[in-house]
């Protein structure tokens, strides 16, 4: 059972592999969400992850030996053992793996001009298909991914969010990101807020938890700096995106980086040292 302390904080109990009262940031306010967390099920998360990761078949030969020797360095550092397979729940939002049922709206997702208004790709349905069953292999095989959102009163998918590791092409890798889409109609509900701290709860808790999750944006995407400046992320360097093509979306290339340290986190979500 928790209790509180003089300060009418909550404990945190333990029984086994369950974690008890977790807090969560929601638009400046802290509610407390029983919740538990099941622990991972994966048979060797460091070999897995570092074999998986270690894939850069594609590349030069050095530049293959380095990346490798950088993803094995990160894996260690940053994968931890976080685990996603079980959903993640909130008074108001779900974070679980995609199902079938859930095609239509990843399409749209992946299509819908307002959606990805700062994006420079867009997916047709067999693209968008294929890399719905690629998150969940992700999922299975990391034990993290992109997941699909559920939210209010909708028991069907309104957004994706979820955590991934960095592609080793970007400025900022090694590390871990943490991203969010959904479609209009649902936003300005504070959705986006609940949901990414509750997976920040579970990336950041014992064992093995992440040292750092990173965020970033197009510089002009003001509603996502917004959700990460809520969520206490730090900002960081700005960088040209090497995966957005200048030719053709320039206003879409320079990005803004956020960073938010384990420490920061436990200290602003529980008053906790880090």
């Amino acid at each position: 059972m928790s209790e509180k302390d003089n300060g009418g904080k909550r404990k945190e109990s333990r029984d086994g592999n369950e974690r008890a009262t977790r807090r969560f940031c929601h638009g400046g306010s802290r509610t407390s969400v029983a919740k538990k967390i099941a622990a991972p099920t994966l048979s060797n998360p460091w070999e897995d992850r570092l074999k998986l990761h270690a894939d850069v078949e594609g590349l030069p030969a050095r530049r293959r030996s380095v990346l490798r020797a950088a993803n094995a360095t990160a894996l260690l550092h940053w994968s931890g053992v976080m685990d996603m397979l079980e959903p993640i729940v909130t008074p108001r939002t779900r974070v679980r793996r995609w199902e079938d049922r859930d095609r239509a709206a990843f399409h749209r997702l992946n299509s819908d001009e307002t959606v990805m208004r700062f994006f420079a790709l867009r997916r047709s349905r067999a693209e968008s298909d294929a890399f719905m069953d690629d998150l969940n292999h992700r999922l299975d095989r990391d034990g993290y991914s992109f997941l699909a959102l559920e939210a209010g009163d909708a028991k069907q998918a309104v957004g994706v969010l979820g955590m991934a590791l960095l592609d080793p092409v970007m400025p900022c890798f090694p590390g871990v990101e943490i991203g969010w889409r959904l479609l209009p109609e649902h936003w300005g509900k504070g959705y986006a807020t609940e949901a990414a701290a509750a997976c920040l709860d579970r990336a950041f808790a014992e064992p093995g938890a992440l040292g750092e999750v990173v965020s970033f944006c197009v510089e002009n995407n003001q509603a996502s700096e917004a959700v990460m400046l809520r969520l206490g992320f730090h900002r960081g360097e700005d960088f040209d995106h090497p995966k957005v093509p200048a030719a053709t979306h320039p206003q879409l290339v320079r990005h803004r980086l956020y960073r938010l340290a384990r420490g920061d986190w436990t200290r602003q979500a529980y008053g906790a040292p880090g």
